[in-house]
């Protein structure tokens, strides 16, 4: 990737370089701590025409990665990615990323009828790719203190709703129309016109399976180009795929699809 190449050259120089161009911070949605589940988020701001990326970062570049340090019986469930960009770079590289600024989200679940009158501690390992004409890789270690209740107030909930608005919406499984295993191809119904809006679509990261970034739309059906990596198996159970659209407030949204891969025989 292109970024390994610029880690030879200018060696550590590039990791200073990225706290300036990328701003982490720990949020939380809730002033205190008490038995019920809560929401983080990792709030990124980027630097005027720089970019860091999605889950499915596309033909280059890296996810935003993040590592939980939590109390004894604290879990941390997935990093929600919202609604990304795509961008079409020199050469014909395809990513998908964000400008400006992006809530990376997460739910903490305390252990089962968790009381304690001690404030409690999180901290979250952030690694990210942040590019423009270069890319730079860096990283942060954020840190949260929060107290314990018996009932908490909700916290930046503003911030929180914005960008959950943004989440995917789950519409479920859509089971493939036609699999051809000439071009490796598979097509499925969105049940959606497509031709009517700036839709873009933009398949979800999969172990052991590389997805071209050249989906095709007609109608309402897609149809997209899939391997498996050679010797590395598939172990999940369907693909999601997200078709991104313009919002009634211009915020980009998306739909999320998940096409079965049993059905596909990968």
């Amino acid at each position: 990737m292109k970024f390994a190449f610029l880690l030879l050259v200018c060696g550590f120089s590039l990791v200073a370089r990225a706290a300036s161009n990328v701003k982490a911070e720990l949020h939380a949605n809730v002033s205190a701590i008490t038995d019920q589940p809560f929401e983080v988020g990792i709030l990124l701001t980027m630097k005027p025409g720089w970019h860091t990326y999605f889950s499915n970062p596309g033909d280059a570049g890296l996810a935003t990665n993040v590592k939980w340090e939590l109390p004894p019986g604290f879990q941390a469930g997935a990093l929600r990615f919202p609604a990304p960009t795509r961008f079409d770079e020199p050469g014909g590289i395809v990513v998908y990323g964000y400008e400006g600024q992006v809530l990376l989200t997460s739910t903490i679940t305390p252990p089962g009828k968790y009381v304690s009158n001690q404030p409690v501690d999180l901290r979250a390992n952030v690694s990210w790719l942040c590019c423009a004409e270069v890319c730079i890789p860096g990283k942060a270690q954020l840190d949260l203190k929060l107290p314990t209740a018996k009932i908490a107030s909700p916290a930046d909930q503003k911030l929180f709703d914005d960008w959950n608005a943004r989440l995917p919406k789950v519409i479920g499984k859509t089971p493939p129309l036609l699999i051809s295993e000439v071009d490796r191809s598979i097509t499925f119904d969105v049940h959606r016109d497509l031709s009517a809006g700036h839709a873009t679509i933009i398949p979800g990261a999969v172990e052991g399976l590389i997805v071209k970034n050249d989906p095709a739309m007609t109608g309402s059906t897609v149809t997209i180009h899939a391997r498996q990596l050679k010797g590395q198996p598939v172990t999940a159970k369907a693909l999601p795929i997200f078709i991104t659209y313009g919002g009634a407030t211009g915020a980009q949204m998306a739909d999320e699809y998940d096409v079965p891969l049993e059905e596909t025989g990968n």
